[in-house]
């Protein structure tokens, strides 16, 4: 049952999770503190609920595709615009939160910056209310751009005191991690338990499951071999050299 429940197994220490936590919470107070450097008399009404979202996969999943900077500002920057302009061309409320947040989903696919949270930026710059109506295309800037661009900000700090979670994720593999290497004749056939505990040495939350990360691996396996196979028959095919 929990398994078709998709409850995986927990790859992640008890520091790692408070790690995570605690920085969730610096992202958002990160957040609070440059708003009320803003002309508003109330700095926490600039502070989006998606931001609570976006600092649940930067914090707590720092290494995910989702999670990377790009994904974060790309989709906020996006998703602000497109919700804005519904918006305003588009009388129908619900016709206008419909349209912004399915547009939303296809450009940040075609962008490159899919992140979920973005989605809920444009359904709040439609349903927002009329104080957000009344900031039109600046509500693209402030709240939404800097709220992603200040966790962003927060997160490369904070994370950059963890080796093995520094963010965003090229500065861990930055310099190649060492490993023992295994000669062809000394292949062995990995198992889902011996991914389960590859994933446990990470000691961060990877948003993959054993069973994805070994169908992946067996993918790959038979796309090198698929290769080298016909690599081997074009060399064979070819005409030797006259001596």
């Amino acid at each position: 049952m929990l398994h078709y429940l998709g409850v995986q197994s927990d790859t992640t220490s008890h520091t790692e999770k408070l790690i995570s936590g605690i920085g969730a919470a610096v992202g958002i107070l990160a957040i609070y503190s440059v708003l009320s450097a803003y002309p508003t008399n109330h700095p926490l009404t600039l502070v989006m609920a998606s931001v609570a979202a976006s600092a649940v996969l930067v914090f707590a999943v720092p290494h995910g595709a989702l999670s990377q900077p790009w994904p974060v500002m790309g989709s906020y920057l996006t998703s602000a615009a497109l919700g804005v302009t519904c918006s305003h061309w588009i009388q129908h409320d619900a016709a206008a939160a419909v349209t912004a947040v399915g547009f939303s989903v296809i450009c940040m696919h075609y962008l490159r910056c899919l992140h979920p949270p973005g989605a809920a930026v444009a359904l709040v710059a439609v349903t927002g209310g009329a104080d957000i109506e009344a900031m039109g295309y600046q509500f693209i800037m402030v709240p939404a751009l800097l709220n992603a661009g200040t966790l962003v900000g927060a997160a490369v700090i904070y994370n950059y005191a963890y080796p093995w979670r520094r963010y965003p994720v090229p500065l861990v593999y930055h310099t190649p991690h060492p490993h023992p290497s295994i000669s062809e004749n000394n292949l062995i056939e990995l198992t889902v338990e011996d991914y389960q505990y590859a994933l446990r040495q990470q000691d961060s939350f990877i948003d993959i499951s054993p069973e994805d990360l070994a169908e992946l691996v067996e993918c790959a396996r038979e796309h090198a071999l698929s290769y080298q196979s016909s690599a081997s028959t074009t060399t064979d095919t070819q005409p030797h050299p006259q001596s």
